[in-house]
């Protein structure tokens, strides 16, 4: 499913190991993890607080309910940020079912 190729960067000598999926076309480089979009709903809940998001969740607000909070490799990260601004904060059952 997955073919092997290298890489090298302009100008340097540092090759990258590639994986090139041959059913999509897509490529995903080895060993680093992919960064996902996460939003805030802005609306509170009583018993769950503001909820994140993925970019991809079936059940993402309106849009004039979400803040964008940032690109993340993982949903925690993501969280940390929020927790700053926001006392209550969980994830979204649906999209990141933590």
């Amino acid at each position: 499913m997955f073919d092997s190729s290298t890489a090298c960067l302009a100008g340097t000598s540092i090759a990258i190991s590639t994986l090139i999926r041959r059913d999509t076309g897509t490529i995903g480089i080895k060993g680093v993890k992919h960064m996902a979009k996460f939003y805030l709903d802005t609306q509170s809940q009583p018993e769950v607080g503001n909820q994140i998001h993925d970019s991809e969740c079936s059940q993402l607000p309106a849009r004039e309910q979400l803040q964008y909070i940032g690109s993340y490799s993982n949903p925690q990260a993501a969280r940390t940020d929020v927790k700053m601004f926001h006392e209550k904060v969980s994830y979204c059952p649906h999209c990141l079912g933590q």
